[in-house]
């Protein structure tokens, strides 16, 4: 079995590029050494993912992305709120697929089991975004 990943955008507000994340969660995925897998990548709107964030976490508020680790074949699931990814973009002054590229580390990682709850953790998992983050930007243009 490959690694496959499906993308779906759920949000008819705020399109995303689904090519563009699909490779990033593979850069990540094939830089982690995994070989084989289901992934699936959900673009949601802020109503939605508070929902989940409330039904799983207990937390009654919109956030940027909810990962939720698989098994047996399948790596897992990642929600990405692309209202609060566009939200964030304006906030750090960075384009809106910038924040979006991030985003889908950020899960994917979460996925392979990093976790950002400790100081330690957070350390871990920004440095692995920064790398992830510098081998996925494509040059413009191309």
């Amino acid at each position: 079995m490959a690694i496959r990943i499906n993308c779906e955008d759920l949000n008819s507000k705020k399109k995303v590029d689904l090519a563009e994340a699909r490779r990033t969660a593979m850069a990540v995925l094939k830089a982690s050494g995994v070989r084989s897998g289901e992934l699936n990548i959900r673009f949601v709107d802020d109503p939605a993912i508070r929902t989940l964030n409330r039904r799983y976490l207990g937390r009654g508020y919109a956030t940027d992305v909810i990962a939720f680790e698989g098994g047996k074949g399948h790596l897992g699931d990642v929600a990405i709120s692309s209202d609060t990814a566009a939200r964030n973009a304006v906030r750090y002054g960075v384009p809106v697929e910038s924040e979006i590229r991030l985003l889908v580390i950020h899960g994917t990682l979460h996925v392979l089991g990093y976790d950002d709850v400790t100081a330690r953790g957070r350390k871990i998992m920004r440095k692995k975004e920064n790398e992830f983050i510098q081998s996925t930007t494509r040059p413009k243009g191309r």
